[in-house]
């Protein structure tokens, strides 16, 4: 488990006017604000198998969700999702009594495994869309739901092209006529880019999107790719009037091991690049409005198998950190993010993978933390902030509405470093709260996540000691601290919509 605790200290060690580390430097002007957010662009990608498989968890799924603040859920999947049905095709009008979902085929995952029954339906434990949309109810979440579009190309499906297009038909009406869950995002299909003949599949969405909004004109339909540039540009230019959003996924191979990433500048967000510059080629009218959605991601994760051989560690959180941040500080128009995954389907689902976001009993992971730490403090101005300096990086965010202003430190040194930060055109700092996540190495699989007391800030010049391989969290905010817990959030979004801030 994590290690979680309070750190009280005296304000001299926690920000020095002298100091022997190299110092670096942070400016931070809450004049430019880059762009502004209406929602909090972070979330998960849900394994719809694995995350309620576990009985009788220390803390339940949706309380894990809202713990970690996040904006918005995708469902089901994405690779297992390709094999998907919502509901048996022949049982949509018996729907509103129950849902009986299931794989296209038993020839494909997962439709061998233990989770689906023999007559290709999913056992009681494997989360149905009902159960998702509660689930988004619940933690006041944004539901994102991925159609599967690959169902009819499966050896055995029982489904044809026409049979598999009337499923995400019968989806949207169930959903939204008979249900009213007003769900809004539908993604067509997961990564086809690599599974799909290009003319096929624009051809598919175009088609599932006019069909799917003959039911419900208010969906927004998004083009489900993974990373191939020409595709990319291809759909924006033969498919802009069917397209809502483009997705994208963005896994991490730029960096091997600890050594390596300590020494990478780079953003690692190459693929959202992509789909950014595809956006802005597409017809006038049209670039304004089509959202971006990286419906997967994972710092921790990656195709380099000396990465995966230190399995969910404390320097692939501060990796899974910086891309995150970098993604939702890049664009206005990219809406959510999703972090794959919350449970791993894969492997032994007791034990945590290098790319859970939860452990078995739905406590975060050193990968969850960084989640979390993102989307508790996320604000809705964007601030333009030059986030390289040395081995620091840094990134904030503006609550104008309450002056409250979000700074988020990475040190990806193994030393201590030194951060002197220059706050301009704030009307008051007052106080600051402070925030640590920090291991005993690079590699710690359970780091900590520190709350110290609040304190006041009499300058807009200060320095701020960063920990060896750390995430510091500082919330500057006018007034007085009194009467403030130490762990007190003030929110982006209120989620539970309690009004609580704690």
């Amino acid at each position: 488990m994590i290690k979680s605790h309070y750190l009280f200290a005296a304000v001299g060690l926690l920000l020095s006017a002298y100091s022997t580390h190299g110092q670096e430097s942070i400016e931070i002007d809450l004049s430019k604000v880059k762009f502004e957010r209406n929602v909090n662009p972070t979330g998960y990608c849900l394994s719809f198998i694995s995350d309620f498989q576990n009985p009788s968890p220390q803390k339940t799924f949706a309380q894990a969700i809202i713990d970690s603040r996040v904006g918005s859920l995708r469902f089901p999947m994405g690779t297992l999702a390709d094999n998907y049905l919502w509901q048996t095709p022949g049982e949509y009008d018996n729907s509103s009594n129950g849902l009986n979902h299931r794989v296209a085929t038993q020839s494909k995952n997962p439709g061998s495994w233990s989770d689906v029954n023999s007559d290709g339906t999913f056992k009681d434990y494997v989360m149905d869309f009902d159960e998702f949309v509660a689930l988004c109810r619940e933690t006041g979440t944004e539901p994102v739901v991925m159609v599967n579009a690959l169902g009819h190309l499966h050896k055995n499906s029982i489904v044809n092209y026409e049979q598999l297009k009337n499923s995400a038909v019968e989806w949207v009406k169930y959903a939204n006529v008979t249900r009213d869950y007003n769900v809004k995002y539908w993604e067509i299909g997961n990564e086809v880019d690599i599974h799909m003949n290009r003319a096929d599949y624009i051809d598919l969405l175009k088609d599932f999107s006019a069909s799917m909004k003959a039911v419900d004109s208010t969906i927004k339909i998004g083009a489900g790719l993974c990373w191939k540039k020409d595709w990319m540009v291809q759909v924006v230019d033969s498919a802009a009037d069917y397209l809502d959003f483009m997705v994208v996924h963005e896994y991490q191979n730029e960096t091997e091991d600890y050594a390596d990433y300590k020494e990478e500048n780079g953003e690692y967000i190459k693929q959202v690049k992509k789909a950014i510059s595809a956006i802005d080629n597409a017809p006038a009218g049209k670039r304004e409005k089509i959202e971006l959605l990286i419906t997967e991601y994972n710092g921790g994760h990656s195709s380099n198998q000396s990465f995966e051989t230190d399995r969910n560690a404390l320097y692939k959180a501060l990796v899974n950190f910086e891309k995150l941040l970098n993604m939702v500080t890049c664009d206005r128009r990219l809406t959510y993010t999703h972090f794959w995954v919350t449970h791993s389907p894969w492997g032994d689902r007791l034990d945590v993978s290098s790319a859970d976001a939860f452990t078995y009993d739905n406590e975060l992971t050193a990968l969850g933390y960084s989640q979390m730490i993102a989307g508790r403090f996320i604000k809705p101005q964007i601030l333009d902030v030059e986030r390289v300096s040395g081995y620091v990086r840094g990134y904030a965010a503006l609550n104008s509405q309450d002056s409250a202003l979000a700074i988020w430190l990475v040190n990806k040194n193994d030393t201590t470093e030194d951060a002197c930060l220059t706050v301009s055109n704030a009307p008051g700092l007052g106080h600051c709260r402070r925030w640590e996540f920090t291991g005993d190495s690079a590699t710690d699989p359970e780091p900590s996540w520190d709350s110290v007391a609040a304190f006041a800030v009499s300058s807009n010049e200060f320095t701020v000691s960063l920990k060896p391989f750390s995430i510091t969290v500082l919330e500057l905010r006018g007034g007085e601290p009194s009467n403030m817990e130490p762990d007190t959030i003030v929110y982006f979004i209120d989620n539970v919509g309690n009004g609580d801030d704690t």
